[in-house]
């Protein structure tokens, strides 16, 4: 499974999602994106059927970006991670779709954790195929 990590946020706080998620996957499974235009690059090139994109601390525009990219996205898990709780930052997250909505503030533990489950799963779903 492709792990793609989109640091949008500029501060330190990704860093610390970061380091807690990147033991869970094998180091050439992981690619660390700036930007939303490079996760659109990414994208739109080959990739393991199973991947998960996390998002780190993502803008307006970045949501919105990423809302476009949905075709792309299809059998990708979202997970966001967003820097805040606003009635709008919220409404464009639920529009991605995502398979896991967190803050940046919270801990990494719900992040971590439905990260460990889709790791399972893609293994499974590789043993499988």
């Amino acid at each position: 499974m492709n792990l793609f990590v989109l640091i949008a946020e500029n501060g330190g706080t990704s860093g610390r999602f970061l380091e807690d998620v990147t033991p869970l996957v094998p180091q050439d499974k992981i690619e660390v994106l700036n930007g939303s235009l490079a996760l659109a690059e990414r994208l739109r090139k080959p990739r393991d059927p199973f991947c998960a994109v996390l998002v780190l601390g993502p803008s307006h525009e970045d949501l919105r970006r990423i809302i476009s990219l949905r075709d792309f996205l299809k059998d990708a898990r979202v997970l966001l991670v967003l820097g805040d709780e606003s009635e709008e930052t919220i409404s464009l997250a639920h529009r991605v779709l995502p398979t896991y909505i967190s803050v940046l503030d919270e801990s990494t533990s719900g992040v971590v954790s439905v990260l460990k489950q889709l790791m399972k799963d893609a293994r499974v779903h590789e043993r499988d195929c």
